[in-house]
């Protein structure tokens, strides 16, 4: 079972753009004086190499976004067009019918993989103007929510300069509200 988080992908986002914003996410989610640099990195069918890409789009492969300190904790992002079964009994409704970011821990389940998750699904939810969709629901109670209460909903409490610590803090936040 993968825990993770979607959002409606709207447009294709410059991932240059898109790297300070997640920055900035996780600055807010775990109260961090400075964000880390953020990176981002593309699997070429045998390992995880820099990105080249220019931008995240439907087109795209599997792209990780993770600490530059912390490589082997990564949150990878997948776009993918949802679209409407001809013959499925559940078939989706209007308004889910589109593109479709899911955003998952890459590797080992840690607490700084679950904060990156929900900073990456932050900023691009914030970035396509829609809504962060929980459907476990793992990090908060609701369903659907806007980037904003979603971040109000989990973010932790106190000031961290160490974003490890701090991360440790979300996870153990996340435990208490019985969701891990």
């Amino acid at each position: 079972m993968s825990i993770g988080l979607k959002v409606r992908f709207t447009r294709a986002i410059h991932i240059n753009d898109l790297l300070p914003e997640i920055g900035e996410a996780i600055c807010e989610l775990l109260h961090l004086a400075n964000p880390p640099l953020i990176i981002a990195e593309e699997y070429d069918g045998r390992k995880w190499l820099p990105s080249r890409l220019q931008t995240l789009s439907s087109e795209s492969p599997v792209v990780a976004f993770g600490v530059k300190e912390e490589p082997e904790m990564a949150a990878a992002v997948s776009v993918y067009a949802r679209q409407r079964e001809r013959f499925a009994a559940d078939d989706w409704a209007d308004d889910e019918i589109g593109d479709v970011a899911s955003i998952e821990v890459l590797g080992a389940r840690t607490p700084l993989g679950f904060a990156l998750v929900a900073a990456v699904a932050i900023a691009i939810a914030r970035k396509c103007n829609t809504q962060i969709t929980d459907d476990m629901p793992f990090y908060s109670e609701r369903f659907d929510s806007s980037p904003d209460s979603f971040l109000a909903a989990i973010r932790v409490e106190g000031r961290f300069d160490d974003y490890m610590s701090a991360a440790e803090e979300f996870s153990s936040h996340l435990n208490r509200k019985d969701k891990i």
